[in-house]
């Protein structure tokens, strides 16, 4: 949210469609720019590896659940199953991606509201 607020005001100070990297250069010069947006590159590759890693193992978790079997749950003991789920999720997230914004904005709305519905799941 702060984040949101700080490229807001820069951007009522001078328009501009950039993110980290292009209000970095223009803050602090060329070689920080750089370097900043390459850094979240990378931060973006690791982050969501492990993403996708957490993500297979909570994924098991729930099919083991809904069918009410632990050899369901233990898949994700598997490194094979492991690795092939964590593959398969990189590339139905790439492949959202690849849609364009206006898909990407729909899976993140639906996503947001399961969210929010679990969250008022547990609440009640």
């Amino acid at each position: 949210l702060l984040v949101a607020f700080a490229y807001r005001e820069l951007n009522k100070v001078m328009p501009d469609c950039g993110t980290s990297f292009t209000w970095t250069v223009k803050a602090f010069g060329p070689r920080v720019g750089w370097m900043c947006g390459w850094g979240l590159v990378i931060a973006t590759i690791i982050v969501l590896s492990n993403l996708a890693g957490v993500a297979t193992s909570y994924f098991w978790l729930l099919a083991g659940e809904v069918t009410n079997s632990a050899s369901v749950a233990a898949l994700d003991d598997n490194k094979l199953v492991h690795i092939g789920t964590c593959l398969a999720l990189i590339a139905a997230a790439t492949a959202i991606s690849y849609r364009g914004m206006t898909a990407t904005k729909g899976v993140q709305y639906a996503l947001v509201g399961l969210q929010l519905a679990v969250l008022a799941l547990f609440v009640t």
